[in-house]
C-alpha cells in the first residue's frame, strides 16, 4: 500500500473520530476568502504568465489571485480544517500529478495526545517558512523567492512536543517536497523547532530531508534548511530576518547548493494603514530548484514597498512596487531584447468572511 493511502486512511479516521466527539464543546466555524489582484510589469511576458512569481502569477489582468471556502472545528482535545480553493495561485503552484487536486487546499485533523503531545495529519500547511500561501496573511502581497521555492503544502503526520511554554519540537513523516500524489515510495522526514523566549521575539528552524525523484529514477537526496526570526520590539513595528540553505544530490557525482536571504519589515501607521518593505537574494546557480527557460542558474535580487488599508473590518486593499534584477532571464515582447531586471506594481483587493462559532 502506498505511503499517500496510509495517510488518506489516518486522516479520514480522525475525521470519523473528530464528528464522534464533535458535542464536546466543539467551535464550528464557516469562513470564505477572495483575493482580486491587478499587476502590471514593464517586462510583458507573450503568453501573460510570470516565470518566477506565483503571487502574482500573471501579468495586465485582472482576475481571482486565490480564493477559498473553508470549515474549522476546534476543541480542547481535537481541531481540524477543510478548504477548497481556486484561482490563478493554485492553478500554477499544484503541477504534475497534484495539479488534479489543485482545488483541495486543506483537509487536515488534529489530536492532543497528552499534555505536551499532539499529533496532526492529513494535506497541511508546509512546516517549512515564514510565508503562509494565503497572500492576505503575510506582510508583504508578493511571496518572497524562497517561499514560492519550497512547499506551501505537505501531506503527512506531523508529532508535536511543547517541551515548555516557550520551546516546540515536530517530527513530520512526508510524502514528499510539496507533493499530495506520492511520486516515490520513499518518506520524507521534516523537522521544526519553534522557540519564543519572550512574547516580542519568535525563533524557527525547519529542516527537510528526501529522495524526492519518481520511481523509475536513482536516488537523488535534497536537504533544506530554513532558518527564520521574527521581532516585535512594539505594537507598530515588526522585523522578520530569513535564511535558506539547501543542497541536491546530483545525478552523476557531487551536490548543488542553493542558498536564500532576506529581510521583512513592518510599521503600522495607525489601526488600518501598515507600510512594509522586503529585500532578499536568492541563488541557484545550477538551476536544481528553479528551471530557466534559456538554461543555465538562477540568481536575483528583489526589493519592495508594500502598503495596506483597511477598508473594512473584513475588506483589504493592498498596493507593492517591487524592483528584481535577474542574471539576463527574460525577453522583453515589446523589443524582443534579453531583459535582466523587472519592476511591477501590484494592486489587490481581498475579502474575508468568518462565521461566529456555530
Amino acid at each position: 500500500m502506498h505511503h499517500s493511502r496510509v495517510m488518506l486512511a489516518i486522516l479520514i479516521a480522525a475525521l470519523a473520530y473528530a464528528d464522534a466527539v464533535s458535542e464536546d464543546g466543539m467551535a464550528i466555524r464557516v469562513g470564505v476568502l477572495a483575493d482580486f489582484v491587478e499587476s502590471q510589469s514593464n517586462v510583458r511576458p507573450a503568453d501573460g504568465k510570470r516565470l518566477f512569481t506565483l503571487q502574482p502569477s500573471r501579468d495586465r489582468s485582472l482576475g481571482l489571485m486565490q480564493g477559498h471556502a473553508e470549515i474549522t472545528g476546534s476543541s480542547p482535545s481535537i481541531w481540524w480544517r477543510v478548504a477548497l480553493q481556486d484561482g490563478w495561485f493554485p492553478d500554477v503552484n499544484y503541477t504534475g500529478a497534484d495539479y488534479d487536486w489543485r482545488f483541495l487546499q486543506e483537509a487536515s485533523v488534529g489530536l492532543r495526545a497528552g499534555d505536551r503531545l499532539t499529533i496532526s495529519g492529513g494535506v497541511m500547511p508546509s512546516h517549512i517558512g515564514y510565508e503562509s500561501m494565503i497572500a492576505r496573511d503575510n506582510l508583504t502581497l508578493s511571496r518572497s523567492f524562497t517561499a514560492d521555492n519550497t512547499p506551501y503544502y505537505e501531506t503527512g503526520l506531523s508529532g508535536t512536543y511543547s517541551a515548555s511554554d516557550k520551546l516546540s519540537i515536530s517530527v513530520l513523516l512526508l510524502n514528499g517536497w510539496q507533493r499530495i500524489v506520492d511520486n516515490n515510495d520513499d518518506l520524507s522526514i521534516g523537522t521544526a523547532v519553534k522557540w519564543r523566549p519572550d512574547s516580542s521575539v519568535t525563533f524557527s528552524w525547519n529542516t527537510y530531508i528526501r529522495n524526492d525523484q519518481p520511481r523509475d529514477k536513482p536516488s537523488l537526496t535534497r536537504f533544506h534548511n530554513n532558518v527564520w526570526c521574527e521581532w516585535k520590539p512594539t505594537d507598530k513595528l515588526a522585523l522578520v530576518g530569513l535564511l535558506d540553505l539547501g543542497l541536491q544530490q546530483r545525478p552523476n557525482s557531487g551536490t548543488s547548493t542553493q542558498w536564500y536571504t532576506g529581510f521583512v519589515s513592518r510599521y503600522n501607521l495607525s489601526a488600518s494603514f501598515r507600510l512594509a518593505g522586503r529585500v532578499e537574494h536568492y541563488a541557484d546557480p545550477d538551476a536544481a530548484i528553479v528551471q530557466t527557460p534559456l538554461g543555465g542558474g538562477f540568481v536575483a535580487t528583489s526589493a519592495s514597498l508594500n502598503a495596506d488599508y483597511d477598508v473594512t473590518e473584513n475588506i483589504l486593499g493592498r498596493v507593492e512596487c517591487r524592483r528584481v534584477d535577474y542574471n539576463g532571464l527574460f525577453i522583453n515582447a515589446r523589443t524582443d531584447n534579453a531583459s535582466s531586471s523587472e519592476t511591477y506594481i501590484t494592486l489587490s483587493i481581498s475579502a474575508r468572511f468568518t462565521t461566529r462559532p456555530l
